[in-house]
């Protein structure tokens, strides 16, 4: 007697890694993993075994981050296409799900939009289809200046400019009266910045103290940047 495994519901995702993070800025950073901004959304495409209709059947998605995900801490969100998930009543920056009407019943395309309180840090996506569940993938979350109600927005485009997205700069140094310039690389674009800078905020001692809390505390830019000079 021979047995085989039943076909998975799934059979396969797309990130669209290299066009969403050229929407999010970036794509500098990289075209291959993953990277947006809260507060806007990101497109990924899903594709599945059988005809899916959202009146007749129920995607589930997780997104969490840290070791201690919860909801009531920002750092795990359930959500999902109906959204009718049941979420703890403390819940804080639920993220969203939208098919978008390039779907079929076989390809679901889905914008998904972590809030603009999302605590940045890297993330993991899981959805869940009639019983079966599966990984989605990793993506990293930034702050986004571009979004009205993200913290750190800024409204002038040169500022943007010159604050984001420029690698060479000039910084100050010195005292009141004697106060020096001098050129400066800050080189946010180089290989594996991205990693290197979230594995300082996972070295700080708050972190070690309290990692579900500090964690937590990193949809606020003034914590992260608070963290970051103690440790410079």
């Amino acid at each position: 007697m021979t047995y085989s495994a039943p076909e998975s519901v799934f059979k396969g995702v797309d990130l669209h890694p290299k066009n969403n993070n050229f929407l999010h800025h970036t794509s500098e950073i990289s075209v291959d993993q993953l990277i947006v901004r809260r507060g806007q959304p990101f497109k990924l495409t899903l594709n599945v075994a059988q005809p899916f209709g959202p009146k007749l059947h129920q995607l589930h998605i997780t997104a969490k981050t840290g070791e201690i995900p919860t909801e009531k801490q920002g750092t795990l969100s359930l959500f999902g296409i109906p959204d009718v998930v049941t979420r703890s009543r403390s819940a804080i920056a639920v993220w969203k799900a939208d098919l978008h009407k390039d779907s079929s019943l076989r390809t679901l395309v889905l914008n998904l939009t972590p809030p603009a309180v999302t605590p940045v840090g890297e993330w993991i996506l899981t959805v869940k289809l009639g019983g079966e569940e599966m990984l989605l993938g990793k993506l990293v979350v930034l702050y986004n200046p571009w979004c009205p109600d993200d913290w750190v927005y800024l409204k002038d485009e040169d500022e943007i400019q010159e604050y984001v997205l420029n690698e060479q700069g000039v910084i100050y140094r010195g005292s009141k009266r004697y106060i020096s310039s001098r050129a400066w690389d800050f080189g946010q674009f180089e290989d594996n910045m991205v990693e290197i800078s979230l594995l300082i905020l996972d070295l700080n001692l708050k972190h070690k103290k309290d990692p579900a809390d500090d964690v937590s505390a990193r949809c606020n830019p003034i914590y992260v940047s608070r963290v970051v000079s103690a440790m410079v």
